[in-house]
């Protein structure tokens, strides 16, 4: 309404990744395009500021957009639809990673990827699932069971291994497994990242990633629910130990 079709800056479903940030960063008054059909319909919308961290540093120069999964048949299909979109980043989440639906999920994820994603699995709790989730290809592991700010396995099940004790057991391993030329997946500390100074130690101790949703959700740049209550913001979060679940 506002003005002529033919003078407006859109672009296809189907054009590539590059072009489409190629315009955005060089284009004269090309800040936004909007992704429209064949009939004109709009279907989404990218920003140039979405782009600023698809950087060489990203997985294959994507935006870091990532999944989780369980491990059903339709989480498949799932993964299967956010490859065409570009996904970066899968992540096969449960509270026992060292378990076979979890490693045959794993195992149908990495050769449905074919290193187009990383794929990530998790959590485990000794060394032995490390080594079962490195022998299917895996990218990443997420390690740590119970420790978390929601997180009730440990308390519940009577699983899990201190933070500290667990990194250094997998860091070791992972060196033995490097000098045989074997797979080494990423080591990902999850849980019982509540301060700096617990970050620090799982750095310390081995980790190359530390997961802390409990800071990073509040943050203003979070793209979570916020519901205002009368002092305070509260953000909405969804996990199997949350309220919303229970």
């Amino acid at each position: 309404f506002m003005k002529p079709f033919k003078k407006l800056k859109v672009e296809k479903i189907e054009t590539p990744f590059e072009k489409i940030r190629e315009r955005l960063f060089y284009e004269e008054e090309c800040s936004m395009l909007p992704v429209v059909d064949d009939k004109k319909r709009i279907k989404g919308i990218y920003f140039k500021k979405d782009f600023y961290y698809a950087n060489p540093s990203s997985y294959h120069n994507k935006p870091l957009v990532g999944m989780a999964v369980g491990t059903g048949d339709d989480d498949l299909e799932r993964v299967i639809e956010s490859l065409k979109l570009g996904i970066g980043i899968i992540v096969i989440d449960s509270s026992h990673g060292n378990c076979p639906p979890v490693i045959e999920q794993a195992k149908k994820i990495v050769n449905l990827v074919k290193d187009r994603a990383a794929v990530v699995a998790g959590n485990i709790a000794d060394i032995d699932g490390y080594l079962r989730l490195a022998r299917v290809g895996v990218h990443g592991v997420k390690f740590g069971i119970g420790g978390g700010s929601i997180c009730t396995t440990s308390s519940v099940t009577g699983a899990g291994t201190g933070m500290f004790s667990l990194t250094r057991e997998l860091s070791y391993m992972r060196r033995k497994m490097q000098m045989k030329g074997m797979n080494t997946p990423s080591l990902i500390a999850d849980g019982s990242i509540s301060g700096p100074g617990r970050m620090v130690t799982a750095l310390a101790a081995g980790a190359d990633v530390c997961m802390s949703g409990e800071w990073l959700v509040a943050a203003h740049e979070s793209l979570s629910c916020q519901e205002n209550n009368v002092r305070d913001e509260y953000v909405l979060y969804r996990g199997m130990a949350s309220a919303g679940a229970i």
